[in-house]
C-alpha cells in the first residue's frame, strides 16, 4: 500500500490500481444508505425532508471523520438549512446508526451542502437544447 496526498487528505491506496481499500467502500455505502434511510424518517417542520438527498459519503481511512454532501431540490437557501440542522442533529443521528451499522465505531458526521442536483440538471437542459 501507498498513500497519495490530495489536498488535506491522505487516502490509502492499492499500489496496483490505485483505488481506495475495499473496507472503506463498504463502509461509504453502507452509511450513505442509513443515513439515507433516517433523513427521511426525519419529523422536522422546519423542512421538507423528502426533497433532500444523500448525495456522497467520505470516509477516512482511520474512521474517525465522516463527511457526508447532502442536496436540495428547493434550492440553495434550503440545503444550507437543511446543512445546518443535520449538523445539530449529528449526535442524534451518530446513534441511530451505531444501532444500525455493525461498526465498533461510528465517525463523526459533518454534514455539508452541495449543487450537484441542480448542476446536472443544468447539464440535461443544455443536452437537451442541442439535441432538438
Amino acid at each position: 500500500m501507498s498513500n497519495i496526498r490530495r489536498s488535506h487528505q491522505v487516502i490509502s491506496v492499492n499500489k496496483k490500481n490505485n483505488l481506495p481499500k475495499r473496507r472503506v467502500i463498504r463502509a461509504c455505502e453502507s452509511i450513505k444508505r442509513e443515513i439515507s434511510t433516517l433523513i427521511m424518517n426525519l419529523e422536522d417542520p422546519r423542512i421538507e425532508w423528502k426533497f433532500v438527498n444523500v448525495i456522497r459519503v467520505w470516509l477516512s481511512n482511520d474512521f474517525l471523520v465522516c463527511k457526508v454532501f447532502i442536496s436540495s431540490l428547493n434550492g440553495e437557501k434550503e440545503r444550507n438549512k437543511a446543512s445546518k440542522i443535520l449538523n445539530n442533529a449529528g449526535g442524534f443521528i451518530k446513534s441511530k446508526l451505531t444501532s444500525k451499522l455493525k461498526m465498533k465505531f461510528v465517525p463523526l458526521l459533518q454534514f455539508i451542502p452541495t449543487n450537484s442536483i441542480e448542476y446536472s440538471f443544468d447539464i440535461q437542459k443544455k443536452i437537451n437544447v442541442l439535441n432538438l
